[in-house]
Order: C-alpha cells, then structure tokens, then sequence
C-alpha cells in the first residue's frame, strides 16, 4: 500500500470522527485525484528527463568533431599556468 494511500485513508478515518460521511468521501476523492495527478505530473516528468539522456545525437552531428587521436591534451601554457 503506498504512503498516500495510507495517509489519504488516515485523513478519511479522521474526517469520518468529525464530518459526516457523505462529506469525508466526497473529500477523501478529491483528496486521491490530487495525489494522482502530482503523482502522474512526477511520472511524466521523470521521463522526459531520462528521454533525454537516453537520445543520442545524430550521426551528421558527429562528423564535425575530432577524432580521439585529434585531441591534444592541454598543457599548462595552454590552460595558462606560467611558471
């Protein structure tokens, strides 16, 4: 059972003490269709983020950059330690 189930069936037992039933339930639903939604909000979120790390980049993009052998370490007059 997941923790908003839980703590939306706490607030529905603690709403019953106080409200008629009617009420609490009415309010207990609105209650689960808010967390649904933020639920899916995280979801769908969550994959956009690792869509976009899982897409790599298109081949035509790659042939404009060097190759490993092309690259040449940094020294420090390059990185501009002077001694």
């Amino acid at each position: 059972m997941s923790r908003s189930f839980r703590t939306a069936a706490l607030v529905l037992r603690t709403a019953k003490l106080t409200k008629p039933c009617d009420d609490s339930r009415q309010e207990f639903q609105e209650l689960r269709k808010k967390w649904k939604f933020v639920k899916r909000e995280k979801r769908e979120r969550h994959e956009a983020a690792t869509s976009q790390l899982t897409n790599l980049p298109d081949p035509e993009w790659l042939e404009g950059l060097a190759s490993p052998s092309e690259i040449v370490p940094p020294t420090d007059e390059t990185v501009g330690f002077h001694s």
